[in-house]
């Protein structure tokens, strides 16, 4: 599968990169290389994602995102809350 089958939550391991020459050397820059370990933050209309990678966050175009075959390490459940659901819910409750 590639990136742009992903949702937000999702962590994932980059297997490949699949994209053009020039383009493999700024994902390289960034971090982004084979075995990399990438946790989807959001996702715009499957036109940009915004992703968590070695501590940096980075947004992708679509085209790029496209060329970046992963391995899902683990899928947000439906039910699972994430980082804002969690703080809403545990953390402004009143005692």
């Amino acid at each position: 599968m590639t990136l742009i089958d992903g949702r937000k939550g999702d962590l994932a391991t980059i297997i490949a990169v699949h994209n053009d020459q020039k383009t493999k050397k700024r994902l390289q820059d960034m971090g982004i290389t084979k075995g990399a370990q990438v946790k989807v933050m959001s996702v715009y209309g499957k036109n940009a994602y915004i992703l968590k990678i070695r501590g940096s966050r980075v947004v992708l175009g679509a085209d790029v995102a496209a060329g970046l075959e992963v391995e899902l390490d683990h899928v947000r459940s439906k039910g699972e809350q994430g980082g804002r659901e969690f703080i809403r819910k545990h953390l402004t409750a009143k005692k």
